[in-house]
């Protein structure tokens, strides 16, 4: 895909959420993984995804969580 579109294509990486809890042991691992892939490579943005944001069962996003993730997705590619 990155051939294709050449340097100017962009890359989102949803940052894991500050999960603290046992069962998530290797959030801060995947997170320091994430925050370098993005220091690193050019046209990477994060954008943060809270823990408190709801969810229908525990899992999957509600309607307002997945529209406030594409506006911060919007928001940060345009900022570019």
């Amino acid at each position: 895909m990155f051939s294709s579109y050449g340097s100017d294509m962009r890359f989102i990486i949803l940052r894991l959420a500050d999960i603290t809890e046992s069962g998530y042991l290797y959030n801060s691992i995947i997170q320091a993984a994430q925050d370098n892939v993005a220091a690193t490579i050019d046209n990477v943005e994060i954008v943060t995804v809270p823990s408190d944001w709801g969810t229908i069962d525990g899992q999957h996003y509600n309607t307002y969580t997945i529209d406030e993730v594409g506006k911060r997705m919007f928001d940060k590619l345009q900022l570019r």
